[in-house]
Parts: C-alpha cells; sequence; structure tokens
C-alpha cells in the first residue's frame, strides 16, 4: 500500500487512541499469541507492526515496517529493535530468525510474492512464518480499496505462493467470519462521514468525555471480539474473510 495512507492514520489522534482496542486486532494478537506459546521462541520478526504489533517487547524481537513515524511512536512503549524498510527487500542476512510473523501486510504490497521470498530468506531451516491475510477475491470491495489492499487471496492460490517461496503450510485456520465483511464497510462510511474532526477524541483523551468515549469504544470492541469469534467459528472456512496459515521452512 501508499505509505502515505498509513502516515495519515498515524498522525490521527483518534486513530492512535483506538486503533490496539478494535475487536479484528485482539484477535488477530490472540491467534498469533496462541501459537507462539507453542513455538520456540528464539529470534522473531514482525513485519509491517505498525503502531500496534502481535507480539510482545523483548531483546529478541524486531519489529520493521516502512513507516518511520510508526516505529518511532512504538519505540517510545516497547522493548526490542526497530528497523524501517520495505517488507520486499529485507535488509537481515539469510536464516538469521527463528520465526517471522507477517499479519496483514502482503495484500498491501504490489511485490506480494518477493514479501513471502523474503521472509522465508531471512528464515533459519526449520523456522515457523505465521501468515494471516484477506481471504477470497469476491469479497474485495471497498473497504479493501480504502485501506489501501491491492487484492485479496484464494487459500489455493495462498499456500502455492507460499510453497513457491521454499515454505511448506503446516495449519490453516479461520481468524473473522463474513460479519467482518459488513462491519469494515460500515466502518469505512462512518469513517468518510466524520472527517477532519476526527482528531477530537484524540484531543480530549484526558477530558473526561475523551475517556468515556474510548472506554465505551473499548467495551463494545470486546463484545465485537466475541461475536466475531463466534462468526468465525460456525462459518464455513470458504466465506472466512481473514486466514491464518502457520508454514515451516525446511
Amino acid at each position: 500500500m501508499k505509505a502515505e495512507r498509513f502516515e495519515d492514520f498515524f498522525r490521527n489522534k483518534t486513530y492512535l487512541s483506538l486503533k490496539n482496542h478494535l475487536y479484528n486486532y485482539r484477535i488477530r494478537k490472540m491467534a498469533v499469541e496462541r501459537e507462539l506459546a507453542d513455538l520456540h521462541h528464539g529470534s522473531i520478526l514482525e513485519i509491517g507492526c505498525g503502531i500496534s504489533p502481535l507480539t510482545k517487547g523483548t531483546d529478541f524481537i524486531v519489529y520493521l515496517d516502512i513507516s518511520l513515524a510508526a516505529l518511532m511512536k512504538l519505540k517510545a512503549v516497547k522493548c526490542g529493535s526497530f528497523v524501517a524498510a520495505d517488507a520486499s527487500c529485507l535488509p537481515f542476512k539469510e536464516g538469521l530468525f527463528d520465526t517471522v510473523i507477517c499479519s496483514e501486510v502482503i495484500e498491501h504490497l504490489k511485490d506480494d510474492q518477493k514479501a513471502i521470498e523474503e521472509s522465508a530468506r531471512v528464515l533459519k531451516w526449520g523456522g515457523i512464518l505465521l501468515l494471516t491475510f484477506p481471504h477470497q477475491d469476491f469479497y474485495y470491495g471497498a473497504d479493501d480499496r480504502f485501506v489501501g489492499h491491492y487484492r485479496r487471496y484464494r487459500l489455493e492460490v495462498m499456500e502455492a505462493m507460499i510453497k513457491g517461496s521454499g515454505l511448506y503450510p503446516q495449519v490453516v485456520r479461520k481468524i473473522l467470519g463474513p460479519m467482518e465483511k459488513v462491519m469494515m464497510l460500515a466502518a469505512v462510511s462512518l469513517f468518510r462521514l466524520w472527517p477532519q474532526r476526527s482528531g477530537s477524541i484524540g484531543n480530549s483523551e484526558r477530558s473526561g468525555m475523551g475517556k468515556t468515549m474510548v472506554g465505551i469504544f473499548k467495551v463494545v470492541n470486546v463484545l465485537l471480539a466475541a461475536i466475531a469469534g463466534i462468526d468465525a467459528r460456525i462459518a464455513p472456512r470458504f466465506f472466512s474473510t481473514v486466514l491464518f496459515i502457520r508454514a515451516v521452512k525446511r
């Protein structure tokens, strides 16, 4: 995706106040945390972390994003190393990391195959790629265009890309179901109706009104996360809007 879109978001105080409470972020974070709990952590690279990484900061984590503004905000609150770079051209030697996390990133890149190849290159032999991506090209719509998605993926296409990079899918899981599509279309419509004034929550974050609105937003998204989790479980995988893949380098 064009960096300018996220640069706008990273300067938006409302976005910064609310982003880490979003239900879809919560669900992706829990999915990645569950996988990491079963893995030998070692060294971790999180690609496209933005201001909302999915991992806890340690001395063995490298956060990578194309946005220097996002990394500077993240560095103020997280431990680890911080690198501004393109996912399609990683500035690391081959076989450096035990785990690479790439969540909701490659759909923003023109050269998505190269990004997966680069993720595979920097993994150690036996290393793990944890990947989430927007599923099913027939879902592609206004919400995807708004956030800079170049595409969505059918599962078989993604698996072929992964295998073509020298990785082998081990696990495929449903992350979000069709409810997510409805929610995102509604959110984009609301965002467009609420232009430059959106900084008001961030500006009043210390006021009673600001704290109350953030609190309500947080509670609502906890409830939405529970509903979305049920939606993902009961919907057939064919209709999932976001999928998770764990792949190994061997």
